[in-house]
C-alpha cells in the first residue's frame, strides 16, 4: 500500500473513544458524510477482512488485495461529503472491490505490453495474459447483463446471495420464502449463467470459482 494511503488511514482511523450504539447503513453514512471518524472506522473494521479475503481471490495477492481495500476505504472518506449509496454497504463495497480488482487487470495488461515491447524475444510467464486480461473484462459485463436479465425475485436472491455473502437461511428469513426456494432461485440463477457464458467456461472458474 503506498505510504500516502498508510497516512490517511492512520489518521482517519486515530484512537477516540468509541461509540457502542448500533447504527443503522444509512446513520452510519450520514454521519461518514459528516466527518464522523468513528463510524468510518466502524464501517472499516466491520468489513475490512471479508472485503480483503474477496479480493485475493481474483488476484491471489494478498498484498495487492489489502492495498486495493485500503484505497477503496481511502477513496469513501476522501470523498464522503458527496457519497452516495443505493444498495446495501456490502453490496456496494464487494461490487467496488471487484471492479477495482478488474481494473488491476487492465494495468497489468498495459504494464506486460510495454514489457513485451522492451524486452522482445523474452517469453516471460505471467499469471494473467494479455488475453485472458480482456476476456476477464469481457466476461465481467456479460455476468452484469445476464444477472440483469433475471426475474426479478430470481436476482435479488441470487445477488443476496453472491454479492452480499448471505446464508440461504436468512435470504429466506428476510424475504419471508422458504430456504428451497432460495436454493431453487439461486440454482436456476447458476444453470442460466453457466448457459449463458458457456464461452467463458475456463476463465469463468478460474476467477469466480467459488462465485460459480
Amino acid at each position: 500500500m503506498s505510504s500516502i494511503n498508510s497516512i490517511n488511514l492512520k489518521l482517519i482511523l486515530r484512537p477516540e473513544k468509541v461509540s457502542h450504539n448500533v447504527l443503522t447503513e444509512p446513520e452510519l453514512l450520514a454521519r461518514i458524510q459528516q466527518h464522523d471518524s468513528q463510524a468510518f472506522e466502524q464501517v472499516f473494521k466491520t468489513y475490512y477482512a471479508e472485503l480483503c479475503g474477496y479480493a485475493q481471490k481474483f488476484l491471489n495477492d494478498l498484498d495487492m488485495a489489502e492495498e486495493i481495500v485500503q484505497e477503496l476505504f481511502c477513496h469513501i472518506w476522501d470523498k464522503r461529503e458527496n457519497l452516495v449509496i443505493q444498495e446495501t454497504l456490502r453490496a456496494y463495497f464487494f461490487k467496488s472491490v471487484r471492479n477495482r480488482c478488474l481494473n488491476h487487470f487492465r494495468h497489468i495488461k498495459i504494464r506486460e505490453a510495454h514489457q513485451q515491447e522492451v524486452i522482445a524475444q523474452n517469453h516471460i510467464a505471467y499469471t494473467i495474459t494479455a488475453h485472458d486480461t480482456i476476456k476477464a473484462l469481457e466476461l465481467d459485463v456479460k455476468i452484469n447483463a445476464v444477472i440483469e436479465s433475471l426475474p426479478a425475485q430470481c436476482k435479488q436472491v441470487f445477488s443476496m446471495s453472491r454479492f452480499e455473502g448471505k446464508k440461504y437461511q436468512e435470504i429466506a428469513d428476510e424475504l419471508g420464502i422458504s430456504k428451497k426456494a432460495v436454493e431453487a432461485h439461486v440454482s436456476k440463477a447458476l444453470k442460466v449463467l453457466r448457459e449463458e457464458l458457456k464461452d467463458y467456461l475456463p476463465l469463468l472458474f478460474l476467477l469466480f470459482g467459488d462465485f460459480f
